[in-house]
């Protein structure tokens, strides 16, 4: 698989990608978000020759910062531009990386309100005992109550007020887990827009994903050294890599006793990072086949894993960043 990056708006003359040889899955089809004109939409996934074009953005409070949605809209344009540039359906994808386990950066936001000052509110803390659990099965709790109300308390009284509060207590509530509450409120706000989202920890996903995730594992030393050497390429450059390499670890993570751990390199196989469990190869190609929902990738693996279970033609980064889409 190659990536050549093409900065937005698009030149003139992108040439078309060779035709992947697969199309949507309908395996995946329980993964996808309900929202309004969500059937429509995946109609012209079923289309001969769809392609889509993935986004996405880790689970937040009252739908997180605001470029969690302007990177949809982002992708809904690119979409656009590509469907009508080569004639074939392109249908935007809204990743929601319901694997996240760090509670810390989703568990507060803040906002503007309406007299213009900056408010902000968060969850309780998770006990630094606990065990790292997903977003997808992290609770929001009673506290969520007092998050909404001192949103709502924040602006005067009307109709943009009362709907926005409304759509989010439609989706925030106590017994809802953080992804799953964010997963649905965006899907509820962009299906109507032409933008699907996707529970990327819906066992439907889990099973597709398992196999890419096992050949990282097996390329894990050489995937290490790559990254290894295009750090120091960037560092030469001036510039750092966003995620930190070269410790051993590999691009996946086992959900276990201490929750979501990263497996590291070992003689033999490989050892969680906090629970230093060790599984050999075989062992882990088990665990894909017996229980998939126990592995998942880091942000490294996850564009990766969204083109080998999607007809991926671009790819729009999920952190908020000024960097260009990467067209296959």
């Amino acid at each position: 698989m190659t990536l050549p990056i093409a900065d937005t708006p698009l030149a003139d003359r992108l040439a078309l990608p060779v035709p992947r040889a697969d199309a949507w899955n309908p395996a995946l089809e329980p993964a996808l978000y309900p929202g309004p004109g969500r059937e429509a939409l995946l109609a012209r996934l079923h289309s001969p020759g769809a392609l889509v074009v993935t986004t996405g953005q880790q689970p937040g409070l009252l739908t997180g910062p605001s470029y969690a949605i302007t990177k949809a809209l982002s992708a809904r344009g690119l979409a656009v531009a590509l469907e009508r540039r080569w004639g074939r359906p392109v249908v935007p994808i809204y990743w929601v990386p319901g694997d996240d386990h760090d509670f810390d950066e989703v568990a507060s936001v803040k906002w503007i309100a309406g007299d213009g000052s900056l408010r902000t509110a968060a969850l309780p803390p998770r006990p630094p005992e606990a065990p790292l659990a997903p977003m997808s099965r992290q609770p929001l709790g009673t506290a969520i109550d007092e998050v909404l109300a001192r949103f709502e308390e924040s602006f005067p009284e009307g109709l943009p007020r009362s709907e926005t509060v409304e759509w989010l207590r439609r989706h925030y509530r106590p017994e809802q887990s953080v992804a799953g509450a964010f997963g649905a409120a965006m899907a509820d706000l962009l299906a109507p827009l032409g933008v699907l989202c996707l529970d990327g920890a819906h066992p439907a996903v889990k099973v597709a994903a398992a196999p890419l995730l096992i050949r990282a594992l097996e390329q894990a030393g050489d995937i290490e050294r790559g990254l290894v050497s295009r750090a120091a390429v960037l560092l030469a450059q001036g510039r750092a890599a966003s995620v930190p390499v070269g410790d051993g670890a590999s691009l996946v993570f086992l959900d276990g006793p201490e929750g979501r751990d990263r497996l590291v390199i070992a003689a033999g196989g490989f050892v969680t990072r906090r629970g230093k469990t060790r599984y050999t190869l075989d062992q882990l190609r088990h665990i894909a086949e017996a229980e998939p929902e126990r592995l998942s990738g880091n942000v490294l693996l996850r564009p990766a894993i969204e083109s080998a279970i999607l007809p991926t033609v671009a790819y729009t980064p999920h952190r908020g960043s000024k960097r260009a889409n990467h067209v296959q």
